[in-house]
């Protein structure tokens, strides 16, 4: 029989009885036909039991009617209740550290030590299993699909959220870390953070704002605690190199003191005019050039660019080398595409 509460994006989720061992709830995911694996995940795995993700049994193929291929089924222990369908509201902010972070915590600091992410964290891919003394959440599945597939932009760092969603890969544990403050977020708000916005809006706000302005903007600040901002801010930074580790955020878990949380200052924002928008950031105008290579390329040798580049890029290197290749193509000009192409790479040298 089906299960729909366990359904994945790519993947669902059918009830399947254990004959030797009736009293074990287990289910069943049918892939989607052709749609490539977290491989790496899986094989770690095969090798053993990852606590706090679903608990894989068995594998295999199963030939579905309607599709007529063989498609990869895995059996898996029910994990409970979704996690989402246990709320009647906003999640409390001890909820949150005792149900959700404690588990999903020690979680990550096993699959960091394993060497592989899990990548799909979001509030829907989360079951409360109450199998232990205190209720838990185990993390839903994420091998249905290659890495981050099925994530939605909204819950994905900027570089990741700017590729296809079939190439973001493996990633590090710092995009689960994002993932996660993101999901926090939801949870203690009771709805998403961002309403009706499309891909592109988030993105464009992700990048314009910066991921912790952007996803809190719309919250009065009085409605979030100092301990939740705390979080968010170490979670939601933008750099992952500055972004928590797991460290930190079991010292945040075990210690009601701050853990080193990245302040982020707005810094002085200078504004580049492109076809009536505005432009405060490198990536968000490497975007627009790339969209209007030819408006792009006449606005890059206006002495103004120039201008902007020194006075907005933090990196002087960068802004210099802009800068010479403006001059030197206002000597020797190259097609449009070709200027608007190098000069995007280095206003977001981390873009895909």
């Amino acid at each position: 029989a089906p299960l729909p509460a366990y359904d994945s994006p790519t993947a669902k989720a059918y009830a399947v009885k254990d004959k030797s061992n009736s009293g074990l709830s287990l289910f069943a995911h049918v892939c989607v036909e052709g749609m490539p694996l977290y491989w790496k995940f899986l094989e770690r795995q095969r090798q053993q039991n990852i606590a706090g993700v679903l608990q894989l049994v068995e594998e295999g193929v199963v030939t579905v009617p309607s599709v007529g291929n063989a498609c990869p089924v895995f059996i898996y222990v029910q994990p409970g209740v979704p996690f989402c369908a246990s709320l009647t509201g906003p999640v409390t902010v001890k909820a949150i550290e005792t149900v959700l972070l404690a588990p999903v915590v020690e979680a990550l600091r096993e699959l960091e030590d394993l060497e592989i992410t899990h990548r799909g964290i979001r509030p829907d891919n989360l079951f409360l299993s109450e199998s232990k003394e205190t209720p838990s959440v185990l993390l839903g599945d994420c091998v249905s699909s290659p890495a981050a597939y099925n994530q939605p932009v909204l819950f994905e760092p900027i570089e990741s959220a700017l590729a296809n969603p079939a190439g973001r890969g493996q990633g590090t544990i710092a995009d689960d870390v994002y993932a996660l403050g993101v999901t926090v977020l939801a949870l203690f708000l009771g709805k998403l953070p961002v309403k009706d916005a499309d891909l592109e809006a988030i993105l464009a706000g992700k990048i314009e704002k910066g991921s912790y302005d952007f996803l809190t903007g719309g919250v009065p600040a009085t409605q979030i605690p100092l301990r939740i901002k705390e979080f968010l801010k170490g979670t939601l930074h933008d750099t992952a190199e500055k972004r928590w580790g797991i460290t930190q955020l079991e010292g945040w878990l075990n210690s009601y003191q701050a853990q080193n949380v990245p302040n982020v200052p707005s810094p002085e924002r200078h504004v580049f005019s492109f076809r009536k928008e505005q432009y405060t950031t490198g990536r968000s105008l490497a975007r627009a050039l790339l969209k209007h290579p030819k408006e792009g390329a006449k606005a890059l040798r206006e002495p103004r660019f120039e201008s902007w580049a020194v006075r907005s890029i933090a990196d002087q290197r960068i802004a210099r080398t802009i800068a010479e290749e403006v001059a030197k193509n206002r000597i020797s000009p190259v097609p449009a595409e070709q200027l608007v192409t190098r000069i995007a790479i280095l206003l977001d040298p981390d873009a895909p």
